[in-house]
């Protein structure tokens, strides 16, 4: 490997004893014959760098800390859960928190409860917007479907009448009271639209009295 020196010169070495071109390049800022604590030797007609602890060793590791984005942690004089004093910080590791291991649990225990309390929360928002977007979707289809039997007219549009103003009547009173189950003639309720609370109107108990009396004298 040829090393380029300031002046022109250069080296040429038949080792691998050059701890990298960077280490190299530094050393080889000082002239041959001017060796100080860390300089260049003559190996086998070859001028080598010296090891130094300066070219040897690494730079001191920072703090995990200190290299993180969020800043050192700083100690506090009280601890946050219970508000006690704080005991003496050790020499050592990352300033405590906590001012025991029964203040860090219980904080981690409220932190784990209020993450489960979020989740439950949101799922049910989710549940309730699903059950909303389900319930629309049902009365849209309601809906065309009213409006089909509307077109198509006679007993098909009666029923369809019947049985909105039915739901009506049980969503207003309550289910207190219905409409009258007159049925139509095809046998499908819709005849009537009066309130009541049995199943058929005044109206139309007064018309089933009078056949019930009309078969019965038709049988003496």
């Amino acid at each position: 490997m040829v090393l380029f020196l300031p002046g022109g010169r250069f080296l040429r070495t038949r080792s691998r004893r050059c701890f990298g071109r960077r280490r190299a390049a530094e050393v080889g800022a000082v002239a041959p014959g001017r060796l100080g604590g860390g300089g260049m030797t003559r190996g086998r007609g070859s001028f080598l760098p010296v090891a130094t602890p300066e070219t040897c060793h690494p730079a001191p590791r920072r703090n995990s800390a200190e290299t993180k984005g969020s800043g050192p942690v700083k100690a506090t004089d009280r601890c946050p859960k219970c508000n006690g004093p704080m005991p003496p910080p050790a020499r050592t590791g990352r300033p405590r928190i906590y001012c025991s291991d029964d203040c860090r649990d219980g904080a981690a225990a409220i932190r784990q409860t209020e993450r489960e309390h979020q989740y439950r929360e949101r799922y049910r928002a989710e549940q309730e917007a699903l059950r909303k977007a389900r319930d629309e979707e049902a009365a849209r289809r309601r809906e065309a479907e009213y409006r089909r039997a509307i077109e198509a007219g006679g007993d098909v549009a009666a029923e369809a009448k019947w049985q909105r103003l039915f739901d009506e009547t049980l969503d207003s009173t309550g289910s207190r009271y219905q409409l009258c189950m007159w049925a139509l003639d095809n046998g499908e309720y819709g005849a009537c639209t009066n309130r009541t609370a049995g199943v058929y109107c005044a109206k139309h108990n007064r018309q089933l009295k009078r056949e019930s009396e009309r078969r019965r004298r038709s049988l003496k």
